[in-house]
């Protein structure tokens, strides 16, 4: 499925579509979690956010990722990334 961020969030990043559909993310995430808190339901809710492992940064589309990476490290001090068995592709952060 291509990374098309919604027009409201499309050039927002600086990071490309990568960069704009994350933005987006972090923007529905914090809506639910403001809706929980206004409808008095945060001290009732378990939220779960997760994601299959590990982050890919070159994973065949065209989004600029690799480019505008800059000095950024998706994995942090951890060896490797996604399709991995070492701790970048696997290890929970």
């Amino acid at each position: 499925m291509p990374r098309v961020p919604h027009a409201r969030f499309a050039g927002r990043s600086g990071l490309g579509p990568r960069g704009d559909v994350i933005l987006q993310l972090d923007w529905a995430a914090g809506s639910i979690l403001e809706t929980l808190d206004r409808l008095k339901l945060v001290d009732r809710t378990l939220v779960v956010f997760t994601s299959d492992n590990g982050p890919v940064v070159d994973d065949g589309y065209r989004d600029q990722a690799v480019e505008k990476l800059g000095g950024h490290r998706p994995s942090g001090p951890l060896r490797a990334a996604k399709y991995s068995a070492f701790d970048g592709g696997t290890r929970c952060r």
